[in-house]
């Protein structure tokens, strides 16, 4: 006899089916990434809390704001084609330097006049689309309305703490009457959220008479400090003079603030290590610099007084600012990737330099002769020796204008340009001093440059 299976009880009545359970769950309250940054703020219970953790908050917000930028970059750059465009333009560009008659005229040819034009129109659609994004997004205009609002309410808070902590209004311009403009720009630096000439003054009052402040801000607050000064204090750690030399180095040079930044650190890390300072002194320096380092650490190591010690620190802030000089020389003449451009041309990206960049080997100063001065045609020689004059001596200013100083002797290399425009000018000079050498009663004869 067959079983039936039915949705009946052992009585004979259908069993209830079991109610589907439906789980919810919560929405997750939104986050608020400024809201320990606020918090921080609102507790500060003195002045030199309240402004750094203002400091911090103008930060982050910062920070949100460049991720957004970028957002709307990549999103315009890529809607417009800009990449695309500006890579056929640098190719039609080097197409045209490598005409034999293209450093006579240096003009765009009709093929390389199209390709800026489209370029241009892209550039300026990407950058128009890019504004559009940024002042309509709504996740902007919320938070900065909500953080500014605060801000400004914050740095009233701040002045009122200020004052009462001993700075009267009417003592301000006395106070700040000896600063020059470049003492303020260091303190602008110090302070970029502050925008009021006033306020301004009153932090730089604050400086000068506050004791918390006054060893950090001895350098920044000296009306008679020079440039490499304040390089010098950032380098011995001076943590007040570091905005101002990244600010100031990163406007002279052009470098991004991040490598300029880059720069202290190697700087301080050699301050640090004894060794690893003396290695690179043996590679860059002098063998009197050498040896006035060397000398002067086992002094220190001998007589452990204030004054032995101190005069150690400062030698060794010295003698890491002249490493990186020397680097940045060396980085000069021997790795012309590391050239600004002149009148909007960059010698590497000619076609000549191709097959190297490919290879991603270095392009020195003898390269850059050997490739493109000598390899020319007669008569292109002397205008070729001439542009790579012009490019490196442009570059060398721009070097020695820093808070460095000199970093290059333009006399010099100068004379050395002109010189290397003569092919084999060293290979006979190197031959004449062998030959010299050879002779009975020569004299011993140093190197040449």
């Amino acid at each position: 006899m067959p079983i039936t299976i039915t949705n009946e009880s052992i009585y004979g009545k259908p069993q209830p089916a079991e109610p589907a359970r439906i789980q919810v769950t919560p929405p997750q309250p939104e986050v608020d990434p400024f809201l320990p940054a606020i918090e921080a703020v609102q507790k500060a219970g003195d002045s030199l809390t309240k402004e750094k953790a203002l400091l911090d908050l103008t930060n982050q917000y910062g920070e949100f704001e460049s991720q957004k930028m970028k957002q709307f970059h990549d999103m315009a750059y890529g809607r417009f084609g800009v990449s695309g465009l500006e890579r056929q333009l640098k190719f039609s560009e080097q197409k045209d330097r490598s005409h034999p008659m293209w450093l006579q005229y240096q003009t765009d040819s009709e093929e390389t006049a199209r390709a800026r034009a489209m370029y241009d129109k892209s550039l300026s659609l990407a950058e128009s689309h890019i504004r559009e994004l940024a002042t309509s997004d709504p996740d902007i205009l919320k938070t900065k309305t909500r953080v500014g609002a605060f801000m400004k309410t914050q740095e009233r808070l701040l002045n009122t703490m200020l004052q009462k902590e001993g700075i009267q209004n009417e003592k301000v311009d006395q106070i700040t009457s000896i600063l020059t403009p470049t003492n303020m720009e260091a303190v602008q630096a110090l302070y970029p959220e502050v925008k009021d000439e006033r306020e301004l003054k009153l932090r730089a009052a604050q400086l000068l008479t506050n004791p918390q402040f006054r060893e950090e801000a001895a350098v920044i607050m000296d009306p008679a400090a020079k440039p490499q000064d304040y390089l010098a204090a950032a380098v011995h750690g001076i943590s007040k003079a570091v905005p101002y030399v990244v600010q100031k180095q990163a406007a002279l040079t052009g470098q991004p603030t991040a490598e300029v930044e880059n720069e202290l650190t190697k700087m301080r890390a050699l301050l640090l290590n004894s060794d690893a300072l003396q290695k690179e002194a043996d590679k860059f320096l002098s063998p009197i610099e050498r040896q006035e380092l060397g000398n002067l650490k086992q002094k220190s190591m001998l007589s452990k007084d204030k004054d032995s010690l101190a005069k150690m620190e400062a030698l060794k802030v010295e003698t890491a600012i002249k490493v990186m000089k020397a680097s940045k020389k060396s980085s000069l003449l021997g790795n012309a990737a590391s050239w600004q451009p002149v009148d909007g041309m960059r010698l590497i990206d000619l076609p000549e330099f191709d097959a190297l960049r490919t290879a991603g080997k270095p392009i020195n100063l003898n390269t850059i002769y050997e490739k493109f001065v000598y390899n020319a045609p007669k008569e292109a020689r002397s205008s070729r020796a001439a542009l790579v004059q012009q490019h490196l001596l442009k570059n060398a200013e721009k070097l020695n204008g820093t808070l460095y100083g000199e970093v290059v002797d333009l006399s010099t290399l100068k004379a050395k340009t002109q010189a290397m425009a003569i092919p084999g000018i060293f290979d006979n000079i190197a031959a004449g001093l062998s030959t010299v050498a050879t002779m009975p009663n020569a004299y011993t004869i140093g190197p040449v440059f």
